[in-house]
């Protein structure tokens, strides 16, 4: 097992001859976690504040020599990945985290700029040598929560992967069919297949090109149908 932990400390205006001064305070765990030779475990925690002090002593009408401003984010993450057998064919994996931001105003909370994010992944691979195949099955989750509105997004993914030409060309295809919710309601799905290509045409030389299409149909007025083609092509040299 493996653990760290970072903090740190930042402050300016130290003669306090400005008219505002700032402080952060960053503060963070990490752990790493091995139960055996096939599973693997990590999390992590962090915490940052900001804190800004405006003075208002060139404002003379004003009743309070200063006001403070601080936001505060917090992130929580962990993961899992495991193999079913010794030949690490097979594995499962996971993924969860936690996000959560709000700003406070001479010690009183703003639950207008609030904002909660969690979101959630887990996936199935199994590969094979002969053929040289691989597939992978996921799905996530998202939710988004804030003082406007409530997204929550689900998806599941389904990529097939193999080589060519004693592995000189790597295919790789890859679909997900996405369905967004917000406030309860139903609002669209989104269905996105690419493909992606990648070709050694000389040592240290390759060819990358990545493409996928982007459907969307609305379920409500407040969204547009539409669709999309994206290409992207690629040169990279190693020396």
């Amino acid at each position: 097992m493996m653990l760290s932990v970072n903090t740190g400390f930042q402050r300016n205006n130290l003669e306090g001859k400005e008219t505002n001064s700032m402080d952060r305070w960053l503060g963070s765990i990490n752990a790493n976690y091995n139960p055996s030779d096939v599973t693997s475990l990590n999390f992590s925690f962090s915490n940052f504040r900001t804190t800004n002090t405006l003075y208002a002593v060139s404002i003379p009408f004003i009743q309070v020599d200063s006001i403070q401003l601080s936001l505060v984010n917090r992130q929580f993450s962990a993961g899992m990945n495991t193999y079913f057998n010794s030949e690490r064919n097979t594995s499962l994996t996971g993924f969860l985290s936690y996000f959560r931001s709000y700003s406070i105003e001479n010690d009183v909370v703003n639950t207008s700029q609030k904002l909660n994010n969690l979101n959630a992944f887990i996936s199935y691979s199994r590969s094979w040598d002969e053929p040289d195949w691989k597939a992978s099955a996921g799905l996530n989750l998202n939710r988004n929560s804030s003082s406007v509105s409530n997204v929550l997004t689900l998806g599941p993914s389904i990529t097939l992967s193999k080589s060519l030409i004693n592995d000189e060309l790597k295919l790789s295809a890859r679909i997900s069919y996405i369905s967004i919710y917000m406030d309860g309601q139903h609002n669209r799905n989104i269905i996105n297949p690419g493909l992606s290509l990648s070709y050694e045409l000389f040592p240290g030389q390759e060819l990358l090109m990545n493409s996928r299409v982007v459907y969307q149909n609305a379920l409500m007025s407040s969204s547009q149908s539409f669709s999309e083609w994206h290409t992207r092509v690629m040169w990279r040299s190693r020396f």
